[in-house]
C-alpha cells in the first residue's frame, strides 16, 4: 500500500501500481473480469478497494475530462458492498459495477453468454431441456449481475433468495424467474416450468394439513409444462390457505394437549388398581340414586294429587 501511494505521488499521471497490477480506474473492472475468468487470486482487488487506492489517485488528478465524482462514487459503493456477506454483494457485485460491458461470469453458466436477463432466462430453459439445471439457480455471480443490470426485477426478492429457510428460497427463486419472464416478454417456457414443477415440491412441506398439501401438488401438476411461471407463484404464495392451515394446526395442538392431560390422569389412576374407578363409581351411584329418588317422589306426588293410594 505504501509503495502504491508513493508511486502515485511521484507521478500522478501514471497508472496505479499495486503488486503485479498497473491499471487506470476505468480498467479496474476489466482487470477484475480477467482475473475472475482465469480463476486468479482476487485479494489484490479487495485490498485496493478497501484501502481506497483509487480515490487517492483521483485526488491528485488535475485533468478536467476525468469524471472524478462518478468514479469515486462507484468505488465507494464497491467498498460498502464488500462489507455485506450475502448473494448480490461482495466482490461479484463490484465486478459488474466497475465493468458495465462484462457478461455474467458465473461458472455454472460459462457455456452461455449472458449479457441481459433475456439471455439468462433463455439459457435456463435450454438447461432445463437438457436436464442440466444448476442446484442453486441464483448464485453469487448471477444475483450480482441482475442486481446491477436489472435492479428493479430482482431487488424485491433478495430477502427471500438469501433466506436461510429453504421454502423461502424456493419461493424467491420462482418469483424472480416469473418476474424476469414478464419483464423480458420472452413467451412461454415449457421446459423451465417442467423443472419448476419438481423444484417447488419441498415448498409445500410447510403445510401441516395433508389435504391442503395434496391439493396444492395437484394444482402444480395441472400447470406443469405450460410455460407460465406466474401460475406457480399464484399457487405457492397463497396467504389465505397458509393462514387457515396455521389456525387448524393450532387448534389440533390444543386438542392434542387436552387428550394428553386426560391420558395422564387415566394412567395415574390405573397405577392404583385397588382404588381405580371407586370415586367415579361413587359419583355415578350418587347421580343414579338421585335420579331414581326424584322419579319415585314424582310418581308418589302424582298418585297423591290424583286421589289414588300408594298402599294396596
Amino acid at each position: 500500500r505504501l509503495i502504491s501511494r508513493i508511486s502515485i505521488i511521484l507521478d500522478p499521471k501514471q497508472p496505479i501500481r499495486y503488486r503485479d497490477f498497473a491499471l487506470f480506474p476505468d480498467g479496474f473492472g476489466t482487470a477484475m473480469a480477467e482475473s475472475f475468468k482465469k480463476r486468479r487470486d482476487m485479494s489484490p482487488f479487495v485490498h485496493m478497494i478497501n484501502q481506497q487506492i483509487v480515490p487517492y489517485w483521483l485526488d491528485l488528478q488535475t485533468d478536467s475530462f476525468i469524471d472524478v465524482g462518478a468514479i469515486a462514487m462507484a468505488f465507494e459503493n464497491c467498498r460498502s458492498s464488500l462489507k455485506q456477506n450475502q448473494n448480490g454483494y461482495g466482490l461479484e457485485r463490484c465486478l459488474y459495477v466497475l465493468s458495465p460491458e462484462c457478461p455474467c461470469l458465473s461458472p455454472q453458466y460459462e457455456k452461455y453468454v449472458i449479457r441481459e436477463a433475456l439471455d439468462f432466462i433463455t439459457a435456463l430453459n435450454e438447461m432445463a431441456k437438457k436436464g442440466k439445471m444448476p442446484k442453486d439457480v441464483f448464485d453469487a455471480h448471477i444475483t450480482s449481475f441482475l442486481l446491477v443490470r436489472h435492479h428493479s426485477i430482482i431487488n424485491p426478492h433478495i430477502p427471500e433468495l438469501n433466506s436461510p429457510e429453504q421454502y423461502r428460497r424456493v419461493l424467491g427463486t420462482i418469483k424472480t424467474l416469473a418476474a424476469i419472464q414478464k419483464a423480458t416478454d420472452c413467451g412461454e417456457l415449457p421446459e423451465l416450468s417442467r423443472w419448476a414443477a419438481t423444484y417447488v415440491m419441498p415448498f409445500f412441506n410447510r403445510y401441516h394439513d395433508k389435504d391442503i398439501k395434496d391439493e396444492k401438488k395437484k394444482q402444480i401438476e395441472k400447470i406443469k409444462g405450460k410455460g407460465d411461471l406466474k401460475a406457480f407463484v399464484k399457487i405457492m404464495d397463497d396467504a389465505k390457505a397458509l393462514q387457515q392451515d396455521s389456525i387448524d394446526f393450532r387448534k389440533a395442538i390444543r386438542d392434542y394437549y387436552k387428550l394428553k392431560i386426560e391420558t395422564y390422569k387415566l394412567e395415574k389412576s390405573l397405577a392404583r388398581k385397588e382404588t381405580f374407578g371407586v370415586s367415579t363409581g361413587r359419583e355415578v351411584s350418587a347421580i343414579l340414586s338421585g335420579i331414581l329418588a326424584s322419579l319415585v317422589i314424582l310418581v308418589l306426588t302424582f298418585i297423591f294429587f290424583s286421589g289414588g293410594s300408594v298402599t294396596p
